[in-house]
């Protein structure tokens, strides 16, 4: 369901429109139209259409996966490299 339970205010509040679900906070998305990804500055789950270099869509699972290190972007799976890293 697109609600959480909102604990502070002790009801159920609608997640963030980019989300089809979510838990805890209206933005921590569990479940995406397309792609979730662990956003580090943020500090939880949102939902993206493409995802950013360094990663690749994985559509059965509907996230984000970081790419082997070697890779500066990916397709497919981690070591399909479509760019590489300069060392």
């Amino acid at each position: 369901s697109n609600y959480y339970l909102n604990e502070s205010l002790e009801i159920f509040s609608l997640c963030d429109e980019n989300c089809l679900s979510c838990s805890k906070e209206k933005n921590n998305c569990t479940s995406c139209v397309n792609f979730i990804i662990f956003d580090q500055e943020l500090g939880f789950n949102k939902c993206v259409d493409i995802c950013p270099d360094g990663f690749y869509g994985d559509i059965v699972l509907k996230k984000c996966i970081q790419c082997d290190l070697n890779c500066k972007t990916c397709i497919k799976n981690s070591k399909n490299c479509l760019s590489c890293n300069d060392d």
